[in-house]
């Protein structure tokens, strides 16, 4: 028969061909855990139709939503995933305001492990066994300023974010879409902004790490 939850969008970034939306959920009034609603695909990933509202709108940051689950779907250190009812239309029920953000705020010590780092990050990968080892996927972070870098790697323009949190330095690639397009509109650089949420998200295995991204950016106002 399936569940329905409902939960503050917190995520809407790419993944393959769909997207990965996640977020908090809202029982009561008060916010509690994480969802991550997935597909049956591979990967996992959400299509455009299968996150539409009935009026043809689709999920944004901040967003109240309700979905129609069919059952938990626990992907080793994933725990957050369920299966999504993809023959039911999401339902938009409100919008969360950016100062109610303060008490929805994860605050881990640390981004589950540092130490490893891909040839353009900093501590942002996790060998895969270790991986499979964490409780959670998804924080939901503030920090006081971050450094947007945009630059050309081999005639593709790419985007990733530096920043320190709890005095460990990161440096992390986005899969923010909107984010994404915004930057890429400007030069090559790398541009300060502050006073913001990042949701944080690991990704899945991708020879043999991994990886820590930034799957939101959560800002006042919003990208």
């Amino acid at each position: 028969m399936g569940y329905e939850k409902k939960i503050i969008c917190l995520a809407n970034s790419k993944k393959m061909s769909g997207r990965c939306i996640a977020g908090k959920e809202m029982v009561n009034g008060q916010y509690g855990q994480w969802i991550r609603p997935v597909s049956d695909r591979k990967e996992g990933e959400i299509s455009e139709e299968e996150q539409m509202f009935a009026d043809g709108s689709y999920p944004q940051i901040l967003d109240i939503i309700s979905i129609k689950l069919l059952k938990p779907l626990v992907y080793k250190y994933q725990t957050e995933n369920h299966l999504i009812d993809n023959k039911v239309h999401w339902g938009k029920k409100d919008v969360e305001i950016w100062d109610n953000l303060e008490q929805i705020k994860d605050e881990p010590s640390k981004l589950w492990l540092n130490g490893y780092s891909s040839p353009n990050g900093e501590n942002d990968r996790i060998p895969e066994d270790e991986a499979s080892e964490l409780k959670t996927s998804l924080f939901l972070i503030y920090v006081q300023s971050i450094k947007v870098h945009v630059y050309t790697d081999f005639y593709k323009r790419k985007i990733r974010a530096l920043f320190i949190y709890n005095k460990h330095k990161y440096n992390f690639s986005i899969t923010d879409p909107k984010v994404e397009s915004y930057f890429f509109k400007k030069q090559d650089g790398k541009y300060q902004l502050n006073s913001l949420y990042l949701c944080i998200s690991i990704s899945e295995p991708f020879k043999g790490y991994c990886y820590k991204l930034i799957a939101s950016m959560v800002t006042n106002p919003l990208f």
